[in-house]
């Protein structure tokens, strides 16, 4: 089923992880109404969307991991030089971030095909 969140109690939970936000939520006395039921959602329908939805969370932390890498490449220092001005170490990223998103966007099907 499928509530709004001004239905639900929802009570904020310390994390270990400072970016993903928790919280214990509870549903109690809610009336269902047919058009929030998913009562025609086969188990296989159910699992490809829970899959698709932790996969979609997967890319974007993995977005946020190569943005981040790349971002600190451009400001760290190695001999007194930042490491991102080495144009060497520019194709090397540029490469591996390709690579990357070539690889992991394959797996989700909507990256370039190998022959």
């Amino acid at each position: 089923m499928v509530l709004r969140a001004d239905q639900l109690e929802i009570e904020p939970v310390a994390s270990v992880d400072p970016l993903r936000h928790i919280a214990h939520v509870r549903a109690n006395a809610i009336e269902v109404a047919g058009d929030v039921a998913l009562s025609n959602l086969s188990v296989v329908t159910a699992k490809a969307l829970i899959s698709t939805l932790l996969s979609a969370e997967a890319v974007g932390v993995a977005r946020w991991a190569t943005d981040t890498a790349s971002e600190y490449a451009k400001i760290r220092e190695q001999f007194g030089r930042p490491i991102g001005s080495v144009p060497g170490r520019q194709a090397q990223v540029r490469r591996d971030d390709r690579r990357h998103r070539t690889r992991h966007g394959r797996r989700l099907g909507c990256g370039p095909r190998r022959r």
